[in-house]
């Protein structure tokens, strides 16, 4: 083996300690790589920032949602609490609109047109909307029951027990509160019928208008849950036999004679009883009237139209459907929506009663003669909550059935905690309403405010009073109120299991 030279070392030695000659051209790109390599840092910190302050918001988000929240099903449909939050809120942007008009704040006919103005007194049918809600989510157990034979029947005792401590403490305390502070009057002992009518949800219109004006509403829905059942049976009668697909359509038949009743209920008292000429028929019909329409109708047509998506909704979740058929279903819920929408203004427009309230007048706005406009208002009177039903209906399927894209939006959180307040925020909207005619409008007129700034005062005085004393009140009161409803049912089925196999017992 050959031995190493010395000079041949050293320049090894030396090879490897000074560096090699590098080219200037690999020098050029060395400030875009440390660019590069700086902005990546950056970003990196920024994405990390922004999933921080994302994970947070979230976190604050299922706090606050859990803290408003009874309890947690496992089937729960959360766009729809979005969708209960739009109909509170529609209903307190028409009478802010409304009370704005008769108090000279803005008038919606004078500055927009008819067309347009009309639009914005849509928020009045978010009370059907409610109706429409109340009878799609209390219908679904007992659709079940009566579309497959395998299900067994809700308890009664059980659903009887949560709607009232759903809505009486709530609402009792909420009486008892307004009658003090607002109504003194009502406690003389010539307003007492008044007051017991208010008690039993007997309440009509016109006596709601003396307290609270929505209160009437609470009576029809109140009334609902003490028939749904009794209704329910009746079904079951009528639809226990056959295979599935045959109770579905004889269901669908029961559901859409209970519209034709609701809607024949409004045309016999609002149009036909009036103009009858019998004294004997026409008195037993009035003696009836509390029990069969009342003086704004049961809403039975509305109910049922829930009923019926309630129907829809409970087959196609328990029957297996083929692809081909849920991609139509998805592809159709678009197009119910849009329909939905579009057919919510038409009927809007189509209120040819609030419009003659206003003295506004029907030629100029929808070009019609004055010898129509009776035959229209009698149409309005039969068709209207039907109508409106419809439009909802079709907007309520389109997010049973439809993507996650069009679900989306009406769970947002903050949607949601208003559908979960709407109850108390119902309920206390009103009475703050007045107190801000009341008590605040009068001082911002002597100010010489204008009305655009009073107009927005409204909005921000709902904001920041209404929305948080019906906080508290949900939070304080209603949700306790349903804790104890809870409790009571749960021992109340404890014992019912517990004498029954006490009875079993004692047969073996």
């Amino acid at each position: 083996m050959a031995r190493e030279r010395p000079q041949d070392f050293g320049q090894k030695v030396t090879a490897s300690i000074v560096p090699r000659r590098v080219p200037a051209s690999s020098f050029q790109h060395a400030p875009s790589i440390l660019a590069r390599g700086g902005a990546e840092h950056m970003n990196f910190f920024t994405r990390n920032g922004q999933k921080n302050i994302q994970g947070n918001i979230q976190q604050w988000s299922e706090t606050v949602t859990n803290s408003l929240e009874i309890s947690k099903s496992k089937n729960q449909i959360l766009a729809l609490d979005g969708v209960r939050a739009i109909a509170c809120l529609s209903v307190i942007t028409y009478h802010i609109n409304h009370l704005s008009d008769f108090s000279n704040i803005w008038r919606p006919y004078d500055t927009l047109g008819g067309i347009l103005a009309s639009i914005f007194y849509l928020g009045e049918s978010g009370v059907i909307l409610f109706f429409l809600l109340s009878g799609f989510l209390l219908f679904l157990p007992f659709a079940k029951v009566l579309l497959f034979e395998n299900s067994s029947w809700p308890s009664i005792s059980r659903f009887y027990l949560r709607r009232i401590f759903r809505i009486v403490p709530a609402y009792y305390l909420a009486l008892s509160l307004m009658i003090l502070f607002f109504h003194p009057g009502l406690l003389h002992h010539s307003s007492w019928q008044e007051v017991l009518r208010l008690l039993t949800f007997r309440m009509e219109f016109s006596d709601s208008q003396q307290i609270n004006g929505v209160f009437w509403t609470l009576a029809v829905e109140f009334q609902f849950y003490l028939l749904l059942p009794i209704i329910c049976w009746i079904l079951a009668l009528l639809i226990r036999r056959g295979c599935t697909n045959w109770r579905m359509l004889k269901l669908i038949g029961c559901l859409l004679a209970i519209m034709v009743w609701g809607v024949f209920t409004r045309y016999y008292y609002s149009v036909y009883l009036p103009g009858v000429s019998g004294a004997y028929l026409k008195g037993i019909m009035l003696k009836l009237k509390p029990f069969i329409y009342g003086e704004e109708g049961k809403y039975f047509e509305v109910f049922a139209v829930g009923m019926l998506l309630s129907v829809l909704y409970v087959y196609t979740q328990n029957t297996q459907l083929t692809e081909n058929w849920q991609a139509n279903i998805r592809r159709f819920s678009w197009v119910a929506f849009t329909a939905g929408l579009l057919l919510l203004p038409v009927v809007s427009m189509y209120h040819f009663y609030h419009v003659r309230n206003l003295d506004f007048s029907y030629a100029n706005i929808f070009n019609v003669s004055d010898s129509a406009i009776h035959s229209l208002e009698k149409t309005w009177i039969m068709w209207e909550a039907l109508l409106y039903a419809v439009s909802y209906g079709l907007c309520i399927a389109a997010l049973l059935f439809g993507s996650r894209k069009l679900q989306y939006p009406f769970e947002i959180p903050i949607l949601r905690w208003v559908g979960l307040i709407s109850f108390s925020l119902y309920m206390w909207h009103l009475p703050f309403i007045f107190i801000f005619l009341h008590y605040v409008l009068p001082s911002l007129n002597s100010q010489g405010i204008g009305h655009a700034i009073t107009y927005l005062a409204f909005y921000i005085w709902a904001l920041f009073v209404i929305v948080p004393i019906s906080l508290a009140f949900y939070r304080w009161i209603e949700m306790p109120g349903i804790r104890v409803g809870e409790l009571i049912v749960r021992r109340f089925e404890y014992f019912n299991k517990k004498r029954t196999s006490m009875i079993v017992k004692d047969n073996q």
